[in-house]
């Protein structure tokens, strides 16, 4: 085994310790009274008078206006809250707190980090609180609905705060003027063809023109933007369209940038008219009007090539309520402020047509785009560090031009190598769970 793989197991080795423990010493303490736990009781108010503290964490310093709007209706509710920014081990940050009963009575997190949680019963289940659940699930989609269940999917675990579909930005002007389709869903129907989106960059390219900024972005989005296996424990990543991503990332040997839009260089290249299209999260308008705000007019932005379908694991975060939490009713009053007044799904909702967009409805499309994800893949506790690991894998590979099989072969053997054992004991712990 690499050694690389090597220190990978042994991390994921210690997790499912950690995690046997947590639902061993959660479950014994469900049981040791032999009491029966009314769970509705938790989600009542006993005094409305009496002053009641909620205590919040995030990975980033958010929430300011929901917090201020929120104690203003409700003086009686104080929020003391923590910006975990820069924390080196957020994961491990809060599953020690879980562990140790220390945590907050609110989490907001990474959808990454939705595979550590939601196979302990130390996140409170949602499902028995008071908030409308059919309506936020209407509001939200399948997808991700689905991914904030536990891994059983008898409970809702968490409910999503931002949500960041990976989309396709580009200068509309012009692909039109090469002769191209232009209009957004013209554009994303031609692209879904690998030959369509192999001729459009290198087509631009002979005018020194980069629809990539590296060769792997389409890899990229989709590594970061799916999860491993679906709610079978099964693995999904063997799937036709990632082969068909990685044959076509194959192909593009030369044919990119090489520089990041992040970079000072990267942005030139864009107001140069060199860099002609981005991927980015949905987020992304703000900051392409931000490095070159004389294109007014001159993007647009639609689906990913190929039929992709991404959200951001990383900058997508979540909202949780600790089932230690002594004030789930207060906790429950704060999301439902959230989920009522902000959230991506309000900002989206709300916004109005985009001027940088030349009057593009952005907002309905990123809101199509994460209603409709058909993804079947959701968060495990297997999922630690499999991001880096296939992500490391398909790279080695590809630089090593590797074909298309032997790269998916690759990275598949090296996820199972970590995961094999780890997940036939997730499948029999899951079908005892369903007996």
């Amino acid at each position: 085994m690499k050694p690389k793989l090597l220190f990978a197991f042994n991390l994921l080795l210690g997790f499912m310790l950690l995690l046997s423990t947590y639902i061993y010493v959660s479950y014994a303490k469900s049981n040791e009274s032999g009491e029966v736990h009314l769970q509705d009781e938790e989600w009542v108010t006993e005094n409305a008078e009496q002053e009641v503290v909620i205590t919040i964490w995030s990975p980033k310093p958010i929430l300011d206006y929901e917090i201020q709007s929120f104690q203003e209706a409700n003086p009686n509710i104080r929020i003391q809250f923590t910006s975990l920014q820069g924390e080196p081990r957020l994961s491990e940050r809060y599953l020690n707190a879980l562990a140790e009963g220390t945590a907050p009575d609110i989490m907001l997190l990474p959808q990454a980090m939705l595979g550590s949680i939601n196979s302990v019963d130390l996140i409170a289940d949602l499902s028995q609180s008071h908030l409308p659940l059919d309506r936020y699930r209407k509001m939200m989609g399948e997808h991700l609905w689905d991914i904030h269940q536990s891994l059983d999917g008898e409970h809702t675990i968490a409910l999503p705060f931002e949500a960041y579909p990976y989309v396709f930005y580009y200068r509309y002007d012009i692909l039109e003027e090469k002769g191209y389709p232009a209009e957004p869903d013209a554009l994303a129907a031609y692209l879904r063809e690998p030959k369509h989106l192999l001729q459009l960059v290198s087509d631009l390219q002979q005018d020194r023109q980069w629809l990539l900024q590296w060769e792997n972005d389409l890899i990229t989005l989709l590594n970061y933007g799916q999860f491993f296996f679906n709610r079978d424990i099964e693995y999904e990543r063997d799937s036709d369209k990632y082969m068909q991503v990685i044959d076509t990332t194959l192909k593009l040997f030369d044919h990119a940038a090489n520089i990041s839009v992040w970079s000072t260089y990267g942005q030139q290249m864009l107001r140069n008219n060199e860099l002609v299209a981005v991927y980015m999260q949905s987020f992304g308008e703000s900051s392409i009007e931000e490095w070159a705000p004389d294109q007014a007019g001159k993007w647009r932005v639609t689906r990913l090539p190929l039929g992709i379908e991404a959200v951001d694991v990383n900058t997508s975060l979540s909202i949780a309520i600790t089932e230690h939490s002594k004030h789930k009713a207060e906790a429950e009053k704060f999301l439902e402020h959230v989920m009522n007044t902000s959230t991506v799904f309000n900002w989206m909702e709300t916004a109005p047509a985009s001027e940088f967009l030349g009057g593009q409805d952005s907002g309905s499309l990123y809101l199509d785009i994460l209603r409709g994800n058909r993804s079947s893949a959701v968060p495990t506790p297997l999922d630690s560090r499999l991001f880096e690991v296939w992500y490391s894998s398909v790279e080695q590979s590809r630089q090593s031009q590797y074909t298309t099989d032997d790269t998916l072969n690759a990275a598949t053997q090296d996820v199972m190598d970590i995961t094999s054992v780890a997940q036939e004991q997730l499948q029999l712990y899951i079908q005892r769970d369903l007996q």
